[in-house]
């Protein structure tokens, strides 16, 4: 409550604050991630939008009612282990390909380690491009070019489906249904963005787009091979896929042609695993490695 502008804290809740911040320093710095999901359910989500600094001092304007907003909020990081492995293969003069960039988790933060280079982000959503582009003006992030169109092997006009309390999880291969929001979109070749703008050297490139995995990867297939030394971090969702039709199995063994190794982002202590095989029903990303 508020008096004659001093704020009133309830003496009851001083207690339940405590315990909260002690519960939220645990689950974002403690480097053992054992049983953090069950501690997890025990956090007193903020009521409001909130602007939230990582570790990495990148800001995130915080909607506590959004998945992967929540995930920020309580683990300091949305996909820790892919992150905290992906920051450790930088460096500060690479270049960037965030397809599926949302509002920006992955985006911002290299921005900020690559300070000499350039980050390209690919978000078709104009509901998540505008979190995105607030998220750039909040960290001043001038090496970020931000580009409204979806990645596939052609172009085409596609409908999206997507859920404002899960942006992630916006897909072309979804049908529409109660609760859910609708746009088309345009879906380019990366090849044609990638020499039409004369990008040259790419270094890194992030792909989460729910089942549009392998047509932008045969879409960027050119600007792969151009690069040979590269990272390629890709969600392995065989649901997702399946939709799009192909598998999981299919997309590791198409980058393990391009000459890729795998590579599973574990969590401290065990950083990055490298494995020839996908395991069995894995629902994560895999870190794709070429000229390492």
């Amino acid at each position: 409550a508020s008096r004659g502008g001093i704020i009133i804290i309830d003496k009851q809740e001083i207690p339940e604050m405590l315990l909260n911040n002690l519960l939220l320093s645990y689950l974002r710095y403690f480097p053992v991630e054992y049983g953090k999901s069950w501690l997890r359910r025990f956090v007193r989500l903020p009521s409001q939008p909130i602007v939230y600094t990582t570790k990495y001092r990148a800001k995130f304007k915080l909607y506590p009612d959004e998945y992967q907003m929540k995930e920020i909020y309580c683990y300091d990081l949305y996909e820790k282990n892919t992150i905290s492995n992906l920051v450790k293969l930088v460096k500060p003069h690479y270049t960037f390909i965030d397809v599926g960039a949302n509002a920006g988790f992955y985006s911002i933060i290299l921005s900020g380690l690559l300070n000499r280079g350039k980050v390209y982000s690919f978000e078709p959503n104009s509901f998540t491009v505008q979190r995105l582009m607030d998220n750039i003006a909040l960290n001043n992030a001038g090496n970020i070019v931000v580009n409204q169109v979806g990645l596939s092997d052609k172009e085409e006009m596609l409908d999206l489906v997507y859920d404002t309390s899960n942006t992630g999880s916006a897909s072309v291969y979804k049908a529409s249904s109660d609760g859910k929001r609708k746009e088309s979109i345009r879906l380019i070749p990366f090849d044609e963005y990638y020499f039409s703008n004369h990008i040259g050297q790419i270094d890194v490139i992030k792909a989460d787009i729910e089942g549009g995995e392998m047509k932008f990867l045969l879409g960027a297939e050119k600007a792969i091979k151009k690069n040979y030394k590269l990272i390629i971090v890709l969600e392995m969702m065989d649901e997702h896929f399946r939709a799009a039709g192909y598998s999981s199995g299919e997309l590791f063994t198409y980058m393990r042609r391009l000459g890729f190794e795998a590579y599973l982002p574990k969590p401290f202590p065990f950083g990055l695993t490298h494995t020839t095989r996908l395991p069995a029903a894995y629902f994560d990303n895999l870190v794709f490695l070429r000229g390492y």
